[in-house]
């Protein structure tokens, strides 16, 4: 058992720690803001020794060893542990085939998840090594997401592969003191939040309609399938947009956030949407910034507003000199600047994140993971969900890995793989043409406006004359009686419902006397009860004549 927690230093929480922790708490049965990295290792690992290097590298950080008070408190604070030891659990499992390797993984990679972190008490890291075939790992690292981001990850793995190198050669790791998280909430605590405050309520002002992602509704909407769709933006099209970017003073992750922008209004059929955007957080004026650990990341709205005759190019301009501005004032919390605004927290519903500084680039370029530690660490896998059912991530190198996460029970997995479709066909259009008028961007591919426009309307088809429409409705029932057959705003209808109701009430026509060739009038509204009477006199054997309720 461990003994008692001896508490070093304590600190507010960031904007951002407190919104994953309302969220956490809010849901403790929820895998959003837990994070997960697998490594496949090649070579031998001394599994002691690196143990050892763990619990050196928990104890130069501050943000490793921290827990966090929320409980009968009256504000919410960080605690750091004065000191902690952890151990990294190693089984081996390499007598197992190839497949009850990969199930076991898998298997061992969602019971992981399920233990979840208790935010007051656990250490919020750990580090799990499967050894898979002679001399063949799986090192999974599992965290909270509100100790520290993304961009740690590169920062942890380098120094524990050379602490790790050093205690193997009986030698002092060269690492100097790290800097700490309290350096940031300090230097956070001292900025002016009402200037910030004021700063986004100017830049959302008149801004009154979420921008959505067309998506289907199942009945699930309170469970999270999680899901993903990769595509990639070949290398001359990324070379492309990288020219498009430096010719008008913009980033690369500027381009896309405007593709994404002019996708988005012609989802939603206006010039004035907002989505929210990951930034690093990671302001130049702290100092060593770049090394510290702990949670940086914060999430910003960005509003693309626009008239359709203006160039794309010029559009790019005009984000980029807004997401200079924007980036000063990151620090606002989230719910200040929801606050500013009629939406409150319903601006915006997804997230946009552009990876600057990916895992896989971080463990491939540390010398000691190719030569001195006895083995190297590659093939990362990554597992994290956040409370967004949507996020798009666009990971950069020669091509352009863009990754759509979202929630399956949410959004139609056809839909999804078609906005990959939508996002290559304009990153074509604006690199040929950097100055085509937004109005006359195209975002559908050619196959997919082939589909639509010929295929979709092509309406003569082959069918059973001799079979009544009520007949034909029965045998698709029978085919496919799962599939759905009916949707009316918040309501759905399977083919098995919609014959069992119309089934029923067809009877009762039949007993109040309708029989073949009678005409039944229908006095409704357009609903679902309109489609099941409709279908049920048929099946009674009638005819209907359709009225309209509101006609004088």
């Amino acid at each position: 058992m461990e003994k008692k927690l001896q508490l070093q230093k304590a600190y507010s929480l960031t904007p951002m720690q407190e919104g994953i922790l309302f969220h956490s708490e809010l849901d403790r049965d929820s895998n959003a803001y837990f994070e997960q990295i697998t490594f496949s290792v090649k070579g031998y690992i001394d599994v002691k020794l690196f143990e050892k290097s763990f619990n050196i590298l928990i104890e130069r950080h501050d943000a490793l060893r921290t827990i966090f008070f929320f409980r009968n408190v009256q504000r919410f604070s960080q605690a750091v542990i004065k000191e902690r030891q952890t151990s990294v659990y190693f089984e081996d499992i390499s007598y197992l085939d190839e497949d009850s390797t990969k199930s076991y993984v898998e298997k061992f990679k969602r019971e992981d998840r399920k233990k979840g972190f208790d935010l007051s008490r656990d250490m919020l890291i750990r580090v799990s090594i499967l050894k898979t075939g002679e001399e063949e790992y799986k090192s999974i690292w599992s965290y909270h997401h509100i100790i520290m981001d993304g961009w740690c990850i590169g920062i942890i793995n380098k120094e524990i592969l050379e602490i790790y190198s050093c205690l193997k050669s009986n030698t002092q790791p060269a690492l100097g003191k790290a800097p700490q998280y309290k350096e940031y909430i300090d230097w956070l605590e001292k900025q002016d939040k009402k200037e910030a405050k004021e700063y986004w309520k100017e830049y959302l002002k008149g801004y009154g309609t979420l921008a959505d992602i067309p998506r289907t509704w199942t009945g699930m909407t309170d469970q999270y399938i999680g899901k993903e769709f990769s595509f990639t933006i070949d290398r001359d099209i990324t070379k492309g947009l990288t020219h498009l970017a430096r010719e008008n003073s913009a980033t690369v992750s500027t381009a896309f956030q405007a593709i994404w922008g002019v996708l988005l209004q012609r989802y939603n059929n206006t010039n004035d949407v907002v989505y929210g955007s990951v930034m690093s957080g990671r302001h130049s004026e702290i100092r060593d910034i770049e090394n510290m650990v702990g949670l940086f990341i914060c999430t910003v709205p960005v509003r693309v507003q626009c008239s359709e005759s203006l160039p794309f190019s010029e559009l790019l301009c005009k984000m980029q000199e807004t997401a200079f501005a924007s980036e000063k004032y990151s620090y606002c919390s989230l719910s200040d600047m929801h606050s500013t605004t009629e939406l409150k927290s319903g601006l915006f519903n997804h997230v946009f994140v552009y990876e600057n500084y990916p895992v896989q680039k971080a463990i491939r370029h540390h010398p000691a993971s190719r030569s001195d530690s006895d083995f190297s660490m590659n093939d990362v896998e990554t597992f994290e969900q956040t409370n967004y059912d949507f996020n798009i991530v666009i990971m950069p190198g020669e091509e352009t890995t863009i990754i759509l996460k979202y929630n399956a029970s949410v959004y139609d997995n056809s839909f999804i793989e078609s906005i990959g479709g939508h996002i290559k066909q304009i990153s074509q259009t604006v690199v040929r043409s950097p100055d085509i008028p937004i109005g006359e961007i195209q975002i559908l591919p050619p196959e997919e406006k082939e589909r639509s426009l010929f295929r979709f309307n092509k309406t003569e088809t082959a069918y059973p004359e001799t079979k009544l429409l009520s007949q034909l409705f029965e045998r698709e029932a029978e085919r496919a009686p799962d599939s759905t057959a009916l949707v009316f705003e918040q309501t759905r209808l399977t083919y098995r419902e919609l014959n069992e109701k119309s089934n029923r009430l067809a009877a009762l026509l039949r007993k109040s006397g309708v029989r073949k060739d009678s005409i039944t009038a229908l006095l409704l509204k357009r609903s679902p009860q309109m489609v099941i009477s409709i279908l049920a006199v048929l099946k009674a054997g009638g005819a209907y004549l359709p009225i309209d309720p509101e006609y004088p």
